[in-house]
């Protein structure tokens, strides 16, 4: 259901759980906790989730969001750095560029998922080897 706080104007997604006589909204996100309806409260039903799906970005963009991190930790390395202000500090260095090949997939799943052309894909992958990483100007 979406419930709307009529105090602050918030509307948020939220489960109704019943527990006994009491009722909750429980949040779909777990790191908040769970809020007993009581007349009290200002609130209002505004809406209700008819239909949950699941799509491609359910299962195949997770899984590929955590190859992705696995592959960033892997090829990341620890520097020694020293600085005027703290010291010396022990700094994890990522390298995005070393993960361009699984970025280019999760660009692949989300172009799917909107509807891009093949030329907007296009675009949107060798954006950063065209614009970011100067390329383009080495071939002129």
């Amino acid at each position: 259901m979406i419930v709307k706080d009529e105090g602050n104007g918030e509307a948020t997604f939220k489960q109704s759980k019943k527990y006994g006589e009491t009722t909750v909204t429980h949040p779909l996100n777990p790191r908040y906790p769970d809020i007993e309806l009581k007349k009290r409260f200002k609130y209002r039903i505004v809406g209700k989730v008819v239909k949950k799906e699941k799509t491609i970005l359910n299962g195949e963009l997770s899984s590929l969001a955590n190859t992705l991190m696995k592959d960033l930790q892997d090829n990341s390395e620890m520097r020694q750095m020293n600085y005027k202000k703290y010291g010396l500090l022990n700094v994890q260095v990522f390298a995005p560029r070393l993960s361009k090949p699984i970025i280019d997939r999760i660009d692949r799943v989300l172009a799917k998922h909107y509807g891009f052309t093949d030329e907007e894909l296009d675009f949107i992958i060798n954006y950063d080897i065209k614009y970011r990483m100067g390329r383009d100007s080495e071939e002129e």
